[in-house]
């Protein structure tokens, strides 16, 4: 029966911990439009970042590396500068 009780108790204050003032729902919903307001620029910076990480191959065909991009770029890098694989 104490289990009982105590359940109850914690059910309750947790739910009227639930329950927001209008001051505290509108502080909450003033930051999320700041983020959102935030979130366009932060995207746009992310994707400028990854297209200058990006290596391009102009002339080649598309496909022409097969299933294994990695080791033919490997293969073609190291002939194209003349160098020597292990």
């Amino acid at each position: 029966m104490f289990r009982t009780e105590l359940s109850g108790r914690v059910v309750a204050e947790w739910a009227l911990n639930l329950e927001d003032t209008p001051i505290a729902t509108e502080l909450r919903l003033d930051s999320l439009k700041t983020k959102l307001k935030i979130a366009p620029d932060s995207l746009d910076s992310s994707e400028n970042q990854s297209r200058q990480q990006n290596m391009r191959n102009a002339g080649m065909k598309e496909g022409l590396e097969g299933k294994e991009p990695v080791g033919f770029f490997e293969d073609w890098i190291s002939e194209v500068l003349g160098m020597q694989g292990d």
